[in-house]
């Protein structure tokens, strides 16, 4: 498409809702995090708790994912707040983590 003053508009209207959309995303990013932190640990460093069913594949019990899946998506979220703030985040297949839990 040729560079005009319409779709340079076009642009802006298109970027503009992407941009309320990623703010909005950020504010429930944060939300989560302040309220659902305390699901990110180490899980494969202990035993399971005894507050946690799982099925006979590993999964929390209802859920299709497991509680290592669970934190490592917690996780993904914090580095991706991360990214949008300016910081650095840690290096990972964040999109790939996040995509665990959004395909089940």
């Amino acid at each position: 498409m040729g560079l005009t003053h319409t779709r340079a508009m076009e642009v802006a209207e298109e970027a503009a809702i992407i941009a309320t959309d990623m703010v909005d995303l950020f504010v429930r990013m944060e939300r989560f995090l302040d309220k659902n932190s305390d699901f990110s640990i180490d899980w494969a460093a202990g035993q399971k708790p005894a507050f946690l069913n799982e099925d006979s594949a590993g999964n929390l019990d209802g859920a299709k994912f497991t509680r290592a899946q669970l934190s490592n998506a917690i996780g993904s979220i914090y580095q991706t707040k991360q990214l949008l703030r300016g910081e650095t985040p840690q290096v990972g297949d964040h999109l790939g983590t996040l995509n665990q839990l959004a395909e089940v």
